[in-house]
């Protein structure tokens, strides 16, 4: 953003949260089974042939050798990402070999109610998350002797 004047990105049929590579080359979308790095200057996709359909990238490290991704499906393209779970198992992908590795599992303190988490950020070093969740509570009321 510092470097010039904003263009739209058309990425029909592709869903993002705006994932942009550290270098500021890139932005990873996603559509089925399939993800990309869509070149921000209009070059060629990249593909990202160790992500799934149930893949959501969260966050680059700050050389852009590690994706963090959640493996969850979603609810819907909503702008808020809700996953269909009550804990987020998070990867940490080396893009360069493709390999895997499990790196935390988040989970809230207390699951009473608790329908699913979403929006779930890192920091690039990966020395800090923060999550939201949906949370429903109620209310039951016996009522006797009604006539």
């Amino acid at each position: 953003m510092a470097g010039g004047c904003w263009r739209a990105l058309r990425l029909q049929g592709w869903r993002t949260q705006a994932l942009v590579t550290p270098d500021g080359r890139f932005v990873e979308g996603a559509s089925g089974e399939k993800h990309v790095l869509f070149a921000i200057d209009g070059g060629d996709a990249r593909p990202l042939p160790f992500l799934s359909s149930e893949d959501s990238a969260v966050q680059w490290s700050p050389d852009g050798h590690y994706l963090y991704v959640v493996r969850a499906p979603q609810w819907s393209d909503t702008p808020a990402t809700i996953y269909q779970m009550m804990e987020a198992a998070i990867d940490r992908i080396d893009v360069v070999a493709g390999l895997r590795r499990s790196w935390r599992t988040v989970k809230a303190a207390d699951t009473v109610g608790l329908e699913a988490i979403n929006n779930l950020f890192i920091t690039p070093d990966g020395t800090a998350y923060c999550y939201g969740y949906l949370r429903t509570l109620s209310d039951l009321f016996v009522i006797e002797g009604i006539k």
